[in-house]
């Protein structure tokens, strides 16, 4: 059965958000979206499709396999007032809290991009995680969806080139060689919105795989092109 959606609508920035913290690095705000309930039953009942990526690694060959690796993706060039609020908003935010003068531009303004994941054979070491990356752009705007949120966004530390600087191509033998220890775990929550530097080495963070086999983790993902960063005025 076809349900029509406005995605305009359904996707309202909630005007009683709530900023949590900002410590120079990290902008976390909860309660982002007005319309959370009705985005959880939307979201859960979407077909997603499968997302692979090779790494530079390792091909991922063990999603739908051990696990599910899937991707939504909305474009909708007729988002209007209400989106285009929400991202006026993450823009000002931005602003307000970057420790530089910084200028921000969405890289695609008209992509609503969703992450699924979901355990078919969870790990049996549950210190398990996912390898770490950097995005290819300056800024990374990360929202929580699942009402699960078992874990969060870990950052890392120096992280070995992805070859390991030895040409090593297996991502088993590379994940022996390199052990990835958090830094710093930025905890989850259902309806979370982090600000984070996307080319900070960073990953998933699942505390407890068993929430994850049943359940989707879910976020939603936007990436900004940093397009001007100089020192702010001295006062």
């Amino acid at each position: 059965m076809i349900t029509p959606v406005d995605i305009d609508d359904l996707f309202e920035l909630n005007p009683d958000y709530e900023i949590v913290s900002f410590d120079g690095e990290v902008l976390i705000i909860d309660n982002w979206y007005k319309n959370f309930d009705a985005i959880q039953e939307f979201l859960q009942n979407t077909p997603v499709a499968r997302f692979e990526t090779d790494s530079g690694v390792e091909k991922d060959d063990k999603n739908f396999v051990d696990y599910y690796d899937c991707r939504l993706v909305l474009t909708n060039t007729a988002l209007n007032s209400k989106y285009n609020a929400t991202i006026a908003e993450i823009e000002s935010l931005i602003h307000k809290h970057a420790p530089t003068d910084v200028s921000v531009r969405f890289h695609n303004q008209n992509a609503l991009v969703f992450n699924y994941f979901k355990h078919i054979n969870p790990p049996e070491d549950h210190k398990s995680q996912a390898l770490p990356h950097v995005d290819s752009y300056g800024m990374s705007v990360l929202i929580y969806l699942d009402k699960v949120c078992s874990g969060g966004t870990a950052f890392y530390g120096t992280v070995p080139d992805e070859t390991g600087g030895t040409g090593i191509r297996d991502l088993t033998e590379y994940r022996k060689k390199f052990k990835f220890v958090p830094t710093r775990v930025i905890e989850a929550k259902p309806n979370r919105m982090v600000v984070i530097k996307g080319r900070d080495w960073h990953g998933a963070f699942i505390e407890d795989h068993s929430k994850y086999v049943d359940e989707w983790r879910i976020n939603q993902v936007h990436f900004l092109d940093v397009i001007n960063n100089h020192n702010k005025p001295t006062e």
